[in-house]
């Protein structure tokens, strides 16, 4: 990030030594993944998500928000800006998963919570944070769509149409914000083990995907997604803007 840690920092694994970064969706999964990562290399994350999240209080700053509520994220955002008026990244990482279904089986609800989580979530935190970000150092946001932006499957039209968004989303922010020096990427993780694909498949769906349809022979872990956010959130992706980086082992090879 333009923050530039020293060589030393680097070396020692602190790219983001002076950074202030919110991640939503910290409480589990890919999101707290990578508020734990981000932490690890000196940032302060501010953590952002619906429901409390488990790790201990060490003075950096876990807030409840449903992204999906444009109340809600503003209110979160004043607070932000009052503590400080400027951001160096976001991570947009909440999303949910609800059903799986052909577009007859999706009931209207589902596809309006779907949406509204994913892709309108995505939109209302991004634009209370690019206020902030246009004050701050690194400018580098990164929104975590999906491999299924780029390769759907069956009986999941709600969700897959809601990632589509995101990344499309990523791409236009990119160009509408380019001459603010502010950085806009996609992360396209495949099948990660998450509490989110626990919930929604059955263990043994999970294995037949893991073992037939991804050509690493296994599923993703979060870590893995977390470290391809933190590249594009850092000054290695410098010169990286309106990208999708796929982090699914091989699946859209297929």
């Amino acid at each position: 990030m333009s923050s530039t840690p020293s060589s030393a920092e680097r070396a020692a694994g602190q790219r983001f030594t002076g950074t202030r970064i919110v991640v939503t969706g910290s409480a589990s999964g890919i999101g707290a993944a990578t508020a734990e990562l981000l932490r690890a290399e000196g940032a302060e994350v501010i953590g952002l998500d619906v429901q409390p999240g488990n790790r201990p209080d060490d003075g950096t700053h876990d807030m409840i928000c449903d992204v999906s509520d444009p109340t809600s994220v503003d209110s979160v955002f004043a607070a932000i800006a009052e503590r400080s008026p400027s951001l160096d990244g976001l991570v947009t990482a909440a999303g949910v998963n609800l059903t799986h279904a052909d577009v007859v089986g999706t009931t209207l609800e589902t596809w309006e919570r779907t949406i509204r989580v994913n892709l309108t979530g995505t939109f209302l935190v991004s634009k209370a944070a690019i206020p902030l970000l246009r004050k701050g150092r690194g400018r580098s946001i990164v929104h975590v769509a999906s491999q299924l932006a780029l390769a759907a499957t069956t009986e999941n039209p709600a969700y897959i149409a809601s990632k589509g968004g995101v990344l499309s989303l990523s791409r236009a922010m990119a160009l509408d914000h380019a001459s603010e020096s502010i950085r806009v990427n996609a992360v396209c993780p495949g099948p990660t083990d998450t509490p989110m694909l626990r919930a929604s498949t059955h263990p043994e769906a999970r294995e037949h995907e893991a073992r037939e349809r991804i050509p690493l022979r296994r599923l993703g872990r979060a870590e893995e997604s977390a470290a391809a956010i933190a590249f594009l959130l850092s000054d290695e992706a410098s010169f990286v803007t309106g990208s999708a980086l796929v982090v699914d082992g091989g699946w859209t090879t297929r």
